[in-house]
């Protein structure tokens, strides 16, 4: 363990320091007119970049400017005080087997106050940073990765020591939507630290005292921070905390995290409330301490739950290269397929590719699967000499079924394959082969239909019709009429079928104009009291849109979207060519607007307010969905 000696160095003289530690041990240059730095300097000398960006304000146009150029240079390092680690390590009191891992670790400064640095895990972008931790403590495991693109899978560690970057935007990649998105530094580093820990882990945070703070703005992130972890406690930090590294004051807090599991009590985080340091281990660690030895076999238990995925992906993977190894067909593959298995293990992203080529190219559990278990078919494939016109998802192509079919279609000059896409935009079916010539019709014929104009657009007369009989009715107005014989009172219904009804002519206002195809017109049927039927422009517009599989239906407020989207939905449910109906929009107009629709008109729709409502979902009704509950699905 190194001795702590506090000291605080000016800027200039931590930029002569660090150049020429990092010249010893990166370039194994030997300062001038000194011996080499022992590790004992090292670990009091070398400070990192924070603070250290030599930039002035005058210099930029704006204060972002200036903001960014500062962040470009030092990329959030401010390294974690000695003297605040060694406080945070004698506070939580981990055991000598705990596994312990900080993925923003910098020089390693939380390292020398464990109680066995061979089960610290470390790792952190900044190669300098990195080569000083390494010098330091050789026998941590400690690497230079991006916690982004971070290849363990799996719970493995018991405590998680986190001080992230502050007030960066990672640029991440979202399986679900497929595509990029930009996260905070903070909260990226929270999800990733809740991926790696095991049910009733430690979490402990170092964060800018605003975050989280802010409970409306924080919603999203204090339901995730809460799906994920039970709160202990906070406590604030002297503001001067980081004067040693070139910040006078900022406001910053430490936060305790206990990884939710199995049969642990639930509490979450609430915003504004600390506590004294002097109070964290005795009032709140030690009960979560208690808890755990209690509930130690469910914990395990859980956790084995968490890696069952992971096991099952290794027992397929075991399974796939024993089937290869086994049968003559595909001995000779197996090479490979172990080969690919190893890589998938050991893949990092290579120096200097983009994320979004290392997200396209990397290996991931479902890729190697593919591959095994396309090796494994191998071993029942009948080779026949033919060669047949096959469909795949994107187009048609012809497919040769044994070696010498393949050598004959090599040789042979006719298209070989075409994607849908092709054939459409050129109106041409290049195969001999006719087997497909219908699908390509109906192909071209829908494409057709969506490239024409609404404007040059016929009406539909099935369509038409649907449109002109279609109604709503209100429970709570609407009467049915009486049929001439019946004496008896009306009664209310909720259902009825549509009728005929021609009151007696009046003169009614000019309707506000709904088509942007056609001049206004009247109603052609006036509807009666809580009878609603739509008006002869949303009759147009919908009977052209209907016609369409992929449209925009754009009116302005007060047209009357809310009843066409109903309608639309309605007749897609009745021919069968929607399985759901999901309605996404604002909280706000989810409840004031399309709610209150539903039940005046008697609407069968269900609500989305958390996942157990994902259960209750019918057949045929409509899902109302707030678009702040899908953050929380996700």
């Amino acid at each position: 363990m190194y001795q702590d000696r506090n000291l605080l160095l000016s800027d200039a003289e931590r930029r002569r320091l660090n150049k020429e530690i990092l010249d010893q041990l990166v370039y194994g240059i030997s300062p001038e007119g000194r011996t080499p730095y022992t590790q004992e300097e090292v670990f009091n000398l070398y400070t990192g970049k924070g603070g250290l960006h030599g930039l002035e304000f005058k210099d930029y146009s704006s204060r972002y400017a200036y903001s960014a150029a500062k962040r470009e240079y030092e990329q959030g390092q401010f390294f974690t005080p000695h003297g605040i680690c060694r406080s945070i390590v004698e506070t939580i009191r981990p055991h000598p087997s705990d596994k312990v891992a900080d993925l923003t670790c910098g020089m390693g400064n939380f390292t020398n106050w464990l109680p066995d640095p061979k089960n610290f895990y470390g790792c952190d972008i900044d190669p300098d940073a990195v080569a000083v931790a390494k010098f330091l403590y050789p026998d941590a495991q400690i690497e230079e990765q991006d916690i982004r693109w971070m290849n363990r899978l799996r719970p493995e560690f018991d405590l998680v020591l986190l001080n992230p970057p502050y007030a960066l935007r990672f640029e991440v990649y979202d399986p679900v939507e497929r595509a990029y998105t930009t996260e905070a530094s903070e909260f990226y580093c929270v999800k990733k630290a809740a991926d790696l820990l095991k049910p009733a882990g430690y979490l402990v945070l170092i964060v800018p005292e605003t975050f989280l703070e802010d409970e409306y703005s924080n919603r999203t992130k204090l339901d995730a921070v809460n799906d994920a972890f039970r709160f202990l406690c906070q406590y604030r930090l002297p503001k001067d905390a980081f004067a040693g590294v070139g910040v006078e004051t900022f406001p910053t807090k430490v936060m305790l995290f206990q990884r939710r599991g199995a049969a642990l009590s639930e509490k979450p985080y609430t915003p504004g409330v600390f506590v004294e340091p002097a109070s964290v281990f005795p009032e709140h660690l030690s009960a979560a301490y208690t808890e755990k030895g209690k509930v130690k076999y469910l914990v395990n238990k859980d956790l084995w739950a968490r890696s069952a995925e992971e096991r099952r992906f290794q027992e397929k993977v075991t399974k796939l290269l024993f089937d290869i190894k086994r049968h003559k067909k595909t001995a000779d593959y197996y090479p490979k397929a172990f080969a690919l298995v190893q890589e998938f293990k050991t893949q990092k992203k290579p120096t200097g590719m983009s994320d979004e080529e290392w997200e396209k190219t990397k290996l991931t559990p479902n890729k190697v699967l593919y591959r095994l278990k396309k090796a494994v078919s191998f071993q029942s494939l009948v080779e026949r000499d033919e060669i047949r016109l096959v469909k795949t998802s994107y187009g048609l192509r012809l497919k040769a079924y044994s070696s010498k079919s393949k050598a004959a279609l090599g040789k042979l000059k006719i298209t070989k394959r075409s994607s849908f896409n092709d054939m459409l935009v050129q109106g041409v079916y290049p195969f001999d082969d006719g087997t497909y010539y219908k699908l390509f019709l109906r192909k071209k014929r829908e494409y057709e239909r969506q490239s024409q104009s609404f404007k040059t657009m016929a009406p539909d007369p099935l369509i038409a019709k649907w449109v002109a009989d279609f109604r709503l009715y209100d429970k709570a107005l609407y009467r049915a009429p009486r049929p001439a014989s019946d004496t008896s009172t009306a009664t209310l219904t909720t259902t009825p079928a549509p009728v005929a009804y021609q009151p007696p002519p009046a003169k009614r206002e000019k309707p506000v104009q709904l088509s942007l195809f056609s001049p206004p017109t009247l109603y052609a049927v006036t509807p009666q009291p809580g009878e609603l039927i739509l008006t002869d422009k949303q009759q147009i517009d919908l009977g052209k849109v209907l016609q369409k599989r992929y449209a925009l239906l754009a009116w302005e407020m007060g047209c009357g979207k809310s009843i066409a989207a109903i309608a639309w939905l309605k007749y897609l449910y009745e021919r069968k060519l929607i399985n759901h109906a999901f309605v996404v929009g604002p909280a706000v107009a989810i409840k004031l607007t399309w709610a209150k629709l539903m039940k005046k008109y008697g609407i069968d729709f269900i609500q989305i307010q958390s996942e157990k409502d994902i259960a209750r979902i019918r057949p045929g009704q409509f899902i109302l969905l707030p678009l702040s509950i899908i953050g929380r699905l996700e």
